[in-house]
Protein backbone atom coordinates (compact mmCIF):
# COMPACT_ATOMS: atom_id res chain seq x y z
CA UNK A 1 0.00 0.00 0.00
CA UNK A 2 1.64 3.06 -0.71
CA UNK A 3 0.38 6.85 0.34
CA UNK A 4 -1.09 9.47 -0.90
CA UNK A 5 0.25 12.58 -2.80
CA UNK A 6 -0.30 15.53 -0.35
CA UNK A 7 -2.55 16.77 -4.00
CA UNK A 8 -4.43 13.53 -4.19
CA UNK A 9 -5.64 14.18 -0.17
CA UNK A 10 -6.36 18.22 -1.14
CA UNK A 11 -9.00 17.56 -4.15
CA UNK A 12 -11.13 15.48 -1.45
CA UNK A 13 -10.57 18.36 1.32
CA UNK A 14 -7.83 15.91 3.32
CA UNK A 15 -4.73 16.68 4.57
CA UNK A 16 -1.77 14.75 5.00
CA UNK A 17 0.31 15.31 8.43
CA UNK A 18 3.38 13.24 9.52
CA UNK A 19 3.69 12.14 12.80
CA UNK A 20 7.01 11.50 14.67
CA UNK A 21 7.15 7.72 15.87
CA UNK A 22 4.65 7.15 18.76
CA UNK A 23 2.39 4.49 20.50
CA UNK A 24 -1.22 4.67 19.24
CA UNK A 25 -4.24 2.87 20.25
CA UNK A 26 -6.19 2.22 16.90
CA UNK A 27 -9.76 1.41 16.67
CA UNK A 28 -11.29 0.27 13.44
CA UNK A 29 -14.84 1.65 12.73
CA UNK A 30 -16.96 1.17 9.73
CA UNK A 31 -20.47 3.00 10.14
CA UNK A 32 -22.35 6.18 10.37
CA UNK A 33 -21.35 9.09 12.88
CA UNK A 34 -23.30 7.17 15.17
CA UNK A 35 -20.63 4.22 15.19
CA UNK A 36 -17.70 6.10 15.00
CA UNK A 37 -19.09 8.16 18.29
CA UNK A 38 -19.71 5.14 19.93
CA UNK A 39 -16.04 3.60 19.13
CA UNK A 40 -14.38 7.12 20.17
CA UNK A 41 -16.81 6.73 23.63
CA UNK A 42 -15.44 2.73 23.77
CA UNK A 43 -12.12 3.65 23.79
CA UNK A 44 -11.95 6.75 26.30
CA UNK A 45 -14.32 4.87 28.38
CA UNK A 46 -13.76 1.68 28.55
CA UNK A 47 -10.45 0.42 27.30
CA UNK A 48 -8.02 3.02 28.55
CA UNK A 49 -9.31 3.18 31.97
CA UNK A 50 -8.83 -0.83 32.03
CA UNK A 51 -5.57 -0.42 30.16
CA UNK A 52 -2.08 0.22 31.71
CA UNK A 53 -2.11 3.54 28.96
CA UNK A 54 -3.46 7.30 29.57
CA UNK A 55 -3.52 9.67 26.58
CA UNK A 56 -0.41 11.05 25.32
CA UNK A 57 -0.29 15.25 25.10
CA UNK A 58 -0.96 14.79 21.88
CA UNK A 59 -4.41 15.42 19.58
CA UNK A 60 -5.70 12.44 18.19
CA UNK A 61 -6.69 11.63 14.59
CA UNK A 62 -8.81 9.49 11.70
CA UNK A 63 -7.07 7.96 8.96
CA UNK A 64 -9.62 6.93 6.52
CA UNK A 65 -9.58 3.56 5.02
CA UNK A 66 -12.18 4.41 2.46
CA UNK A 67 -13.38 7.97 1.65
CA UNK A 68 -16.61 9.41 2.29
CA UNK A 69 -16.93 9.98 -1.47
CA UNK A 70 -16.39 6.28 -2.17
CA UNK A 71 -18.74 5.11 0.49
CA UNK A 72 -21.36 8.03 0.55
CA UNK A 73 -21.76 10.04 3.66
CA UNK A 74 -23.64 8.35 5.53
CA UNK A 75 -21.15 5.60 6.11
CA UNK A 76 -17.54 5.86 7.21
CA UNK A 77 -14.62 3.53 7.10
CA UNK A 78 -11.58 4.42 8.85
CA UNK A 79 -9.17 3.90 11.66
CA UNK A 80 -9.40 5.94 15.14
CA UNK A 81 -6.23 6.52 16.36
CA UNK A 82 -4.99 8.02 20.15
CA UNK A 83 -1.79 8.55 21.23
CA UNK A 84 -0.81 7.08 24.80
CA UNK A 85 1.77 6.39 27.29
CA UNK A 86 2.54 4.32 30.10
CA UNK A 87 0.92 5.25 33.13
Amino acid sequence: MSLPQPAECESFGLTVHDFDAQAVAVLHCVGDLTAVSYAWQYLFRSWLPNSAYQPAHLRGFEVFVRTPEELGWETFDLYGCLPIVSL
